[in-house]
């Protein structure tokens, strides 16, 4: 930020992302801040798609947890025995975090005999370790201190990079609103929730209010574009997640409103009142009703209006 307009063309031939001149304003300033957000987050998720492109080893947890490490047919590891698989999906889990071997035990192994479940954690640990290696060395399985650490270079975990960009303030703009959708793609779905595993559950809860807050963004982002197909499809992916949300459910008969497509709407309110009274026993909300009457006759109408 200069008041000097002679220094911009040396500033560009050294990479600035910006030049702004005195006196600013706050919506120029903004634009300044909007183009550093997309830079730095385009950076990380070009890290992210050309680590996956090269077929370098790459854990995925969303949905069922695998570890693929075969360039040519990305076919997943194979595995000894399911605690073996849930050691390596726990370890992936805490990456990069040094975790008590007391804690595995505990985690992995509740109320069993501590002698023998310490003598299997040592047998899955030369396993994975004998696994680790046959990858060339692109992970490593510590211990120290009575601890374990699995490390795990960036762009190797699809939850890692998600959890990465959807947890520094999301910033849905024009420029980056690609990148988001290639990093929604990722969740294929919930957090390891086809294995099960008790100790992933609050990580299971908190990447689904993520993807939800991310889709959220995305639909605002649509429906200020007029891109209502766009917005319906990421209002469809909340639903899915938390089909209860009223201000979603408001939203998506105003986007079935804005595509003409009136069938459409009416089905949504009569499934979407019948979950809410074999559910929970209640009707949709005042507002809702309000805003469906107002849309069945004509006056087609905005939620913040509802």
């Amino acid at each position: 930020m200069t008041a000097y307009n002679q220094y911009a063309i040396e500033a560009f031939e050294l990479s600035a992302v910006d030049y702004v001149l005195k006196p600013t304003t706050i919506g120029r300033l903004s634009k300044t801040v909007e183009r550093i957000v997309s830079k730095r987050r385009s950076v990380k998720q070009g890290e992210f798609i050309n680590a996956a492109q090269a077929g370098k080893a790459e854990f995925l947890c969303f949905g069922r947890f695998e570890w693929r490490h075969d360039a040519e047919s990305l076919s997943p590891v194979k595995w000894r025995t399911s605690k073996e698989r849930e050691l390596m999906a726990y370890l992936v889990h805490h990456r990069n975090t040094f975790v008590a071997k007391e804690k595995i035990l505990e985690d992995i192994w509740p109320n069993a005999n501590v002698d023998q479940v310490t003598a299997f954690l040592h047998t899955c640990v030369y396993s994975i370790r004998k696994k680790l290696v046959s990858t060339s060395g692109k992970h490593t399985l510590e211990f120290k201190n009575n601890c374990y650490r699995l490390e795990i270079r960036s762009g190797q975990c699809d939850a890692a990079e998600f959890e990465r960009i959807t947890s520094e303030g999301m910033l849905v703009t024009a420029g980056f609103i690609s990148e988001l959708e290639k990093i929604a793609n990722l969740y294929t779905g919930d957090y390891m929730e086809e294995d099960g595993f008790v100790w992933a559950h609050e990580a299971q809860e908190k990447f689904k209010g993520s993807y939800i807050e991310l889709m959220r963004l995305m639909a605002d982002y649509y429906l200020s574009i007029k891109e209502f197909h766009a917005a319906a499809h990421c209002l469809r992916n909340v639903l899915k997640k938390n089909p209860f949300l009223d201000d979603i459910n408001e939203t998506m008969l105003n986007v079935y409103a804005k595509l003409g497509d009136r069938l459409s709407m009416v089905r949504h309110y009569e499934q979407f009142s019948k979950l809410l009274q074999d559910e929970l026993g209640i009707a949709p909300l005042d507002s809702t009703v309000r805003l469906f009457s107002r849309l069945c006759s004509g006056s087609a109408d905005d939620k913040s209006k509802a």
